[in-house]
């Protein structure tokens, strides 16, 4: 596992109930993600694209899972 998964399952970990206001930093890293991946895909570097992308989609479950905690909060 490289350190840059390592520290997203760290963030993971700490947030195991995303709540509905945390929303919007997850899609902000998301977005921070994909672009660093798309300027190594640019580079030829798509083993560590691919890792960037990896965390990415997580950043972008946990925004998923916040979105439906707050929809659905009593």
């Amino acid at each position: 596992m490289s350190i840059l998964a390592a520290s997203f399952e760290g963030v993971k970990r700490l947030n195991p109930n995303p709540k509905w206001s945390q929303a919007p930093f997850f899609l902000d890293q998301a977005e921070r993600y994909l672009d660093i991946a798309k300027s190594h895909i640019e580079r030829g570097q798509f083993k560590i694209a691919a890792q960037f992308h990896s965390v990415a989609a997580g950043y972008l479950s946990l925004a998923k899972d916040a979105e439906l905690r707050g929809r659905y909060a009593d």
